[in-house]
Protein backbone atom coordinates (compact mmCIF):
# COMPACT_ATOMS: atom_id res chain seq x y z
CA UNK A 1 0.00 0.00 0.00
CA UNK A 2 1.07 3.49 -0.94
CA UNK A 3 1.31 5.84 2.16
CA UNK A 4 0.47 9.35 1.87
CA UNK A 5 4.28 10.52 2.96
CA UNK A 6 5.02 8.84 -0.14
CA UNK A 7 3.18 10.88 -2.68
CA UNK A 8 3.67 14.10 -0.73
CA UNK A 9 7.44 14.19 -2.42
CA UNK A 10 6.50 13.88 -5.82
CA UNK A 11 6.01 16.75 -7.21
CA UNK A 12 2.21 15.93 -8.71
CA UNK A 13 1.51 15.60 -5.28
CA UNK A 14 3.79 18.14 -3.41
CA UNK A 15 1.31 20.94 -2.68
CA UNK A 16 -1.91 18.45 -1.41
CA UNK A 17 -3.03 18.70 2.19
CA UNK A 18 -2.29 15.34 3.91
CA UNK A 19 -6.37 15.18 4.09
CA UNK A 20 -6.00 15.19 -0.29
CA UNK A 21 -3.37 12.99 0.28
CA UNK A 22 -4.82 10.73 1.74
CA UNK A 23 -7.64 10.09 -0.52
CA UNK A 24 -5.49 9.71 -3.22
CA UNK A 25 -3.26 7.19 -1.51
CA UNK A 26 -5.43 4.39 -1.84
CA UNK A 27 -5.92 4.75 -5.33
CA UNK A 28 -2.20 4.19 -6.24
CA UNK A 29 0.03 1.05 -6.18
CA UNK A 30 3.84 1.48 -6.25
CA UNK A 31 5.20 -1.20 -9.52
CA UNK A 32 8.40 -2.37 -10.31
CA UNK A 33 8.76 -2.25 -14.01
CA UNK A 34 11.43 -4.14 -15.48
CA UNK A 35 13.89 -2.44 -18.49
CA UNK A 36 11.98 -3.29 -21.90
CA UNK A 37 8.61 -3.18 -20.49
CA UNK A 38 5.69 -1.42 -22.59
CA UNK A 39 3.36 0.39 -20.13
CA UNK A 40 0.90 1.27 -22.45
CA UNK A 41 0.66 1.44 -26.39
CA UNK A 42 -0.67 4.66 -28.70
CA UNK A 43 -4.29 4.39 -29.56
CA UNK A 44 -5.32 1.86 -26.58
CA UNK A 45 -8.22 2.83 -24.13
CA UNK A 46 -6.12 4.93 -21.32
CA UNK A 47 -6.71 3.52 -18.12
CA UNK A 48 -3.93 5.01 -15.95
CA UNK A 49 -1.88 8.34 -14.84
CA UNK A 50 2.01 7.38 -13.75
CA UNK A 51 4.76 9.18 -12.01
CA UNK A 52 7.84 8.02 -12.69
CA UNK A 53 9.89 7.49 -9.02
CA UNK A 54 13.02 6.12 -10.29
CA UNK A 55 14.44 5.28 -13.29
CA UNK A 56 14.04 5.68 -17.02
CA UNK A 57 10.72 5.51 -18.94
CA UNK A 58 10.65 6.77 -22.50
CA UNK A 59 8.06 8.64 -24.44
CA UNK A 60 6.99 6.72 -28.20
CA UNK A 61 4.79 8.05 -31.22
CA UNK A 62 4.05 5.94 -34.15
CA UNK A 63 5.31 7.47 -37.01
CA UNK A 64 3.29 7.77 -40.61
CA UNK A 65 5.58 4.76 -42.06
CA UNK A 66 5.43 2.36 -39.32
CA UNK A 67 8.25 4.26 -37.16
CA UNK A 68 8.25 4.45 -33.96
CA UNK A 69 10.13 7.93 -32.80
CA UNK A 70 11.28 9.26 -29.14
CA UNK A 71 9.27 11.75 -28.38
CA UNK A 72 9.99 12.33 -24.59
CA UNK A 73 12.12 11.11 -21.52
CA UNK A 74 10.05 11.45 -18.13
CA UNK A 75 12.36 12.05 -15.23
CA UNK A 76 11.91 10.97 -11.95
CA UNK A 77 9.17 12.48 -10.02
CA UNK A 78 6.46 13.41 -13.62
CA UNK A 79 3.52 12.58 -14.20
CA UNK A 80 2.94 10.60 -17.55
CA UNK A 81 0.06 9.02 -19.27
CA UNK A 82 -2.23 11.77 -18.69
CA UNK A 83 -4.91 10.86 -21.35
CA UNK A 84 -6.45 8.52 -18.32
CA UNK A 85 -7.78 11.36 -17.23
CA UNK A 86 -9.03 13.47 -20.23
CA UNK A 87 -11.60 12.33 -22.92
CA UNK A 88 -12.05 10.25 -24.99
CA UNK A 89 -9.30 8.69 -22.45
CA UNK A 90 -7.12 7.34 -25.64
CA UNK A 91 -3.04 6.96 -24.93
CA UNK A 92 -1.45 9.36 -27.36
CA UNK A 93 1.62 7.68 -27.11
CA UNK A 94 3.20 4.69 -26.18
CA UNK A 95 5.59 4.02 -22.88
CA UNK A 96 8.25 1.99 -22.52
CA UNK A 97 10.86 1.28 -19.91
CA UNK A 98 14.12 1.69 -21.02
CA UNK A 99 15.58 0.65 -17.47
CA UNK A 100 14.19 -1.01 -14.80
CA UNK A 101 11.86 1.59 -13.36
CA UNK A 102 9.83 2.20 -10.27
CA UNK A 103 6.17 3.47 -10.90
CA UNK A 104 3.13 4.92 -9.14
CA UNK A 105 0.16 3.98 -11.13
CA UNK A 106 -3.23 5.35 -10.46
CA UNK A 107 -6.35 3.88 -11.65
CA UNK A 108 -7.81 7.04 -13.57
CA UNK A 109 -11.56 6.33 -13.61
CA UNK A 110 -11.07 6.18 -9.66
CA UNK A 111 -9.33 9.36 -9.47
CA UNK A 112 -11.59 11.64 -11.47
CA UNK A 113 -14.35 9.91 -9.32
CA UNK A 114 -12.77 11.50 -6.55
CA UNK A 115 -12.16 14.51 -8.67
CA UNK A 116 -16.09 14.94 -8.59
CA UNK A 117 -16.25 14.71 -4.87
CA UNK A 118 -13.55 16.78 -4.00
CA UNK A 119 -13.30 19.53 -6.79
CA UNK A 120 -10.91 21.49 -5.05
CA UNK A 121 -8.27 18.46 -5.03
CA UNK A 122 -9.36 17.33 -8.42
CA UNK A 123 -8.20 21.61 -9.15
CA UNK A 124 -4.94 21.29 -7.91
CA UNK A 125 -3.77 17.81 -9.80
CA UNK A 126 -5.36 18.66 -13.24
CA UNK A 127 -3.68 22.28 -12.99
CA UNK A 128 -0.12 19.82 -12.48
CA UNK A 129 -1.40 18.51 -15.33
CA UNK A 130 -1.95 21.27 -17.66
CA UNK A 131 1.40 22.26 -16.47
CA UNK A 132 3.23 19.02 -17.56
CA UNK A 133 1.16 19.29 -20.91
CA UNK A 134 2.29 22.82 -21.22
CA UNK A 135 5.86 21.44 -20.63
CA UNK A 136 5.45 18.63 -23.57
CA UNK A 137 4.10 20.89 -26.05
CA UNK A 138 6.50 23.06 -25.13
CA UNK A 139 9.43 20.39 -25.75
CA UNK A 140 7.15 19.23 -29.32
CA UNK A 141 7.61 22.85 -30.68
CA UNK A 142 11.47 22.83 -29.71
CA UNK A 143 12.00 19.89 -31.27
CA UNK A 144 10.22 20.82 -34.54
CA UNK A 145 12.92 23.92 -34.21
CA UNK A 146 15.41 21.61 -34.85
CA UNK A 147 13.91 19.19 -37.51
CA UNK A 148 13.02 21.84 -39.65
CA UNK A 149 15.33 25.08 -41.30
CA UNK A 150 13.50 27.55 -39.80
CA UNK A 151 13.81 31.55 -41.06
CA UNK A 152 14.78 33.53 -38.38
CA UNK A 153 12.29 36.70 -38.21
CA UNK A 154 14.89 39.04 -39.21
CA UNK A 155 15.03 36.39 -42.63
CA UNK A 156 11.97 36.84 -43.08
CA UNK A 157 11.29 40.29 -42.61
CA UNK A 158 14.22 40.59 -45.27
CA UNK A 159 12.17 38.99 -47.68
Amino acid sequence: MVEFQDLHRLPTFEDLSRKELEAVAPLCEKRRIAKGVTLFQEDRQATRLYVLDAGRIVILMNGAHGQRAMVYTVQPGESFSWSALVPPRRYTASALAIESSDVYEIDGRKLSRLFKREPALGYKIMCRVSQLVSKRLRHTRLQLLNIHDWQTAEQAQAV
